[in-house]
């Protein structure tokens, strides 16, 4: 029989690069239209109840939508900034492997939510389902986070580099 092969592609949510000493951290919005209120129902809302001035029930309807409109902009952007500062605090606590593509340490939720200062609902949420794109490959953002466990000599390690290791 006949079969056709779906490709899953994955769009990550972030681009990480290094430049210089530097990483450079970039939200992929390729796909995400810019929001803007249209002109039209501002001017509508400031005109005067002339020959064309719009009745004062219908300014208080747009006046209402405008706002609620403001404030999901508003929204989306303090989204995206939450998503950046998450992504920063990551790359910071995971420096080693974000320069060289091993030695994950241990990071839990609560080590990234203690530096921005947000719930770890927050920061779990933020991290479910984005993917970052860096120099060693895409990689899920719950990929940097793990228990710790200490060695014999009571050196903290990622459970995740354990595994690698008995691997």
């Amino acid at each position: 029989g006949q079969f056709s092969t779906q490709q899953n592609y994955i769009i990550s949510d972030f681009i990480v690069e290094r430049d210089e000493g530097d990483f450079i951290v970039t939200l992929n919005d390729r796909n995400v239209p810019p929001l803007r209120i249209n002109r039209h129902y501002k001017e509508l809302m400031l005109k005067k109840r002339g020959k064309n001035g719009a009745p004062s029930d219908v300014k208080d309807f747009v006046r209402k939508r405008f706002e609620a409109a403001k404030w999901f902009i508003a929204s989306i952007n303090q989204r995206r900034e939450t998503m950046m500062r998450v992504m920063r605090s990551i790359i910071e606590k995971q420096r080693t492997f974000f320069e060289t593509g091993e030695n994950l340490k241990p990071m839990i939720y609560k080590d990234i939510a203690e530096v921005i200062n947000m719930d770890i609902s927050t920061i779990s949420r933020v991290v479910n389902g984005k993917y970052v794109q860096t120099e060693f490959g895409v990689f899920e953002l719950r990929h940097f986070f793990s228990d710790k466990l200490t060695t014999q000599d009571g050196e903290e390690i990622s459970n995740k580099e354990v595994k690698k290791t008995i691997k």
